[in-house]
């Protein structure tokens, strides 16, 4: 009884005009290359125009009712005009660069009709943006000394709870001379212990550990004072918390 009534739901619903789903119509657009590849974008150059050219392949005109954005940096620029069978149109799309950084990719979504059914058309934007500032000063923010730059100001161990003893925190150093160092550490404090490489190459990072013991320390806000030094140059780090 139940597979009957099933299948009486079934025949019933297919009858029903605008039910029928979108996969089953034809595309109505073609385009040429919907992933446009920018490759390497600098910042300091500006927007950039680009260019998705399509091909009207329904049997009826096709009119673009809206493009959608991923991005408010890539705005969409097209026509609504309908487009007649076999003609050709354009979706043009600024991207502009400011204030990013890397790899991205990001996408539009162009809907068009032809009177009867919708359909969806997904473009692509990718590439690498060169930003106006150099990188290892987005990623290393803070000057510690004439020789480091860093990710962070100072090293937050937060607060420690009665039941925790042991934390570690990592600060990311980058040495911003041409010359390869020979660091030495020095924790500051007998409760914090230091680990870092030996050697950091020229205009490269350098990974830092912080270890904190805090089984025997008095309770309340802790600064200790720790140091790299490199030469006559001595880069202080301060490890910052709080201990229940």
């Amino acid at each position: 009884m139940k597979r009957f009534l099933g299948w009486i739901l079934s025949v019933g619903m297919s009858g029903i005009p605008g039910l029928s789903t979108a996969q089953s119509h034809p595309r109505l657009l073609r385009f040429d290359n919907p992933t446009q590849q920018l490759d390497t974008v600098r910042e300091v150059d500006g927007a950039i125009r680009l260019r998705y050219e399509f091909t009207n392949i329904a049997d009826k005109p096709v009119v673009l009712l809206d493009v959608h954005t991923q991005c408010g940096c890539l705005q969409p620029v097209f026509d609504r005009k309908a487009v007649a069978p076999g003609a050709r149109g354009v979706i043009e799309a600024v991207f502009d660069p400011a204030n990013r950084l890397g790899d991205f990719s990001f996408g539009l979504t162009a809907i068009s009709t032809n009177g009867d059914y919708k359909k969806f058309n997904t473009l692509i934007a990718k590439g690498h943006v060169i930003s106006r500032i150099p990188e290892h000063e987005i990623f290393h923010p803070y000057v510690l000394s004439g020789v480091f730059r860093a990710n962070v100001e100072s090293v937050g161990m937060r607060r420690f709870r009665s039941w925790e003893w042991f934390r570690t925190r990592e600060i990311r150093l980058y040495n911003t001379t041409g010359s390869t160092l020979h660091p030495v550490y020095d924790s500051g404090s007998g409760y914090l212990r230091m680990e870092g490489p030996d050697v950091i190459q020229p205009h490269s990072e350098a990974v830092v550990t912080f270890g904190l013991i805090t089984c025997f320390m008095d309770p309340g806000p802790f600064v200790i004072r720790s140091s790299v030094r490199t030469g006559d140059t001595v880069t202080a780090i301060e490890v910052k918390g709080f201990v229940d």
